[in-house]
């Protein structure tokens, strides 16, 4: 990393003060707690902890904007930054129409996307899957793909011997969808 970039591990914040939610954190949860139904306080009683260390960090470096990446955690910086006036954007990693959260965490996501600045997703259909919450403050920007640099097959005799090449990149998850991808190779 950068010399400029502070690296902070959440997930093991163990300083007994930054582990126990602040006053001022319990009152700006107050209101979606006494909205959520029961699935979603399980979610946010679990969770407190670490959005207790979130929101603590995110005060301490002030920072302009907060991006967030991935469903659940995107769930845990909106509950930590409620009332701090930060904008926030969400990003979307996966395809939302097959996203295995548990019913709390969806209905979570479903509440606090609104209060993000924007919404990130990889595709437009993955954007629209938020319509309803985001209107147009939702964006598709798709992952970069860049064509390798293969030698000239005309030129160069060893590249022949390379023959196709299949790249294929992500976690070994059903949802990635790597099944698809070498059943289709397998007819190319």
């Amino acid at each position: 990393l950068d010399p400029k970039v502070v690296h902070s591990d959440l997930r093991f914040y163990k300083t007994p003060q930054r582990r126990r939610p602040s006053a001022d954190m319990l009152t700006a949860l107050k209101e979606t707690f006494d909205d959520c139904s029961s699935a979603e306080r399980k979610i946010l009683i679990k969770e407190l902890g670490l959005i207790s260390a979130l929101r603590h960090a995110i005060i301490e470096t002030r920072p302009q904007a907060v991006i967030s990446f991935i469903n659940l955690t995107n769930v845990r910086v909106l509950l930590a930054t409620r009332g701090l006036g930060v904008p926030v954007i969400v990003s979307e990693r996966v395809d939302p129409h097959q996203d295995p959260l548990p019913e709390g965490a969806t209905l979570l996501r479903r509440r606090l996307y609104p209060m993000a600045k924007y919404l990130v997703a990889q595709t437009a259909e993955a954007a629209d899957y938020f319509a309803t919450q985001m209107g147009n403050r939702r964006r598709a920007i798709p992952n970069p793909v860049l064509k390798p640099e293969l030698p000239d097959p005309g030129h160069d005799a060893s590249a022949q011997k390379v023959g196709r090449i299949l790249v294929g990149m992500g976690r070994l998850a059903e949802q990635k969808g790597f099944g698809h991808l070498l059943s289709a190779f397998s007819m190319v």
